[in-house]
């Protein structure tokens, strides 16, 4: 799916409009006072706007009430009502966008800056770079993969062009859903396995991380770790995770990945292994053998 156009109505404008025509009839010198402001209104909200398909959601922000009953309708998704829900929303739909422009879109007969202007489009400047589906080499699991959604983006990466991304379409989504590899592949026993991911978050309701698995040759996981006791939430920028495991005698293949409970966005680029001795040194020959059956860790194909 190519976000190369996003278009919003802007009803509650006219309505606004409506109600200054009214008051005018009655006070001619009020009501071109209170048009002037409005005027001045609709500026801050262009300059907003600018900003927020920047990435720049900060002032857009300032411009709601945070009150727990306002209220958001949109594009990118369900409604959300309490600002504790509507902020995050705002801060999420904001990271759709970088480096895009704002092109507002006049009613025939009207100018841009005329309080008549219902219509704005927003185009991202690298058009076509977020493409929904699972990853070359990559398996989309989880208790409820259909609540969620998955995919590539040019947007935002660490080292190469792309990242993946999980997300949640829904403000509630029910269990979770992981972005994973399954390899026939492990160090052998005695060793520790180190996998290394750069995560970015946003608004993270519930919580994300990354997860690294040995199994037995039955399938049954033997040793887990998923960072459920120290998770990712909220809204962080990119940061590098590490996680690692002693390799079982029983094991025989590994898995690994990230996942996310409940609403929000993750992003995820740049994997990488390391085999370490019983000293923690790293083995580079191991290191290099494991390697090779793992596939697409930057997510560039």
């Amino acid at each position: 799916m190519q976000t190369g156009h996003l278009s919003l109505r802007c009803a509650c404008v006219i309505v606004l409009v409506a109600s200054v025509v009214a008051v005018s009839q009655e006070a001619p010198v009020a009501a071109a006072s209170e048009m002037s402001e409005f005027h001045v209104f609709l500026e801050k909200v262009y300059e907003a706007q600018v900003e927020l398909v920047q990435g720049r959601p900060e002032a857009f922000k300032a411009l709601w009430s945070h009150s727990s009953d306002v209220t958001i309708f949109g594009g990118f998704g369900s409604g959300e009502k309490g600002w504790d829900k509507v902020g995050p929303w705002q801060d999420w739909a904001s990271a759709q966008f970088s480096s895009a422009s704002y092109t507002p879109v006049a009613k025939s007969g009207f100018s841009t800056k005329s309080p008549s202007f219902c219509s704005e489009t927003w185009r991202n400047s690298q058009s076509g770079a977020i493409v929904e589906g699972v990853p070359d080499a990559w398996l989309f699991r989880g208790s409820h993969p259909d609540a969620y959604a998955v995919g590539l983006t040019e947007i935002d990466s660490v080292g190469g062009r792309r990242s993946a991304f999980v997300t949640s379409p829904d403000s509630e989504p029910v269990g979770f859903a992981t972005l994973m590899q399954v390899v026939d592949a492990i160090p052998d026993s005695g060793r520790r396995l180190k996998i290394t991911a750069y995560v970015k978050s946003v608004a993270v309701q519930t919580r994300a991380g990354l997860w690294l698995r040995f199994d037995d040759s039955r399938g049954k996981a033997v040793v887990l770790e998923n960072m459920e006791g120290h998770p990712i939430q909220g809204t962080h920028d990119w940061t590098a995770y590490e996680l690692t495991l002693s390799v079982p005698s029983e094991g025989t293949r590994t898995a690994f990945g990230v996942l996310l409970f409940g609403a929000g966005t993750i992003y995820v680029d740049s994997l990488s292994f390391e085999v370490l001795d019983a000293a923690g040194a790293r083995d580079d020959e191991a290191t290099g053998v494991f390697s090779k059956a793992v596939a697409n860790l930057d997510f560039e194909k």
